[in-house]
């Protein structure tokens, strides 16, 4: 699923559930993973699974954060995507993705890149 649709269906759930919903972004580490449902991506794609991921977060945060992302990365190119309405109280903007970007930030670490993680929650965690 493109990221514009899951950031836009997790405000809806989020307003919803009042704050009680959070999306999980799975990279996937087995080549059976993806076999069993017959969409292995390829070597390649595998190597480069946390790149992917790291621009799906980016994308998102940026919907939550600004209603608007222009990315153009390796795997999504968005022009003037608009996510509207943004979540409902400004804290929440950051904490769908809490920690998945935490676990990204620690990848980006290990590889020498950065990540900035963002709310106080995932500091503390």
């Amino acid at each position: 699923m493109p990221p514009p649709i899951t950031a836009r269906m997790a405000v809806t759930i989020d307003s919803i559930s009042h704050g009680r919903f959070g999306v999980n972004i799975i990279s996937g580490w087995q080549r059976r993973e993806y076999t069993q449902m017959g969409i292995w991506p390829g070597a390649e794609h595998y190597r480069r699974r946390y790149d992917y991921c790291g621009e799906y977060v980016t994308i998102m945060r940026e919907l939550w954060e600004t209603g608007h992302s222009d990315l153009k990365g390796d795997f999504f190119q968005m022009d003037d995507c608009r996510c509207l309405p943004l979540p409902t109280r400004a804290e929440r903007r950051r904490n769908p993705l809490c920690r998945a970007i935490c676990r990204l930030q620690l990848l980006h670490r290990r590889r020498g890149q950065s990540a900035d993680c963002g709310g106080a929650e995932c500091r503390a965690s």
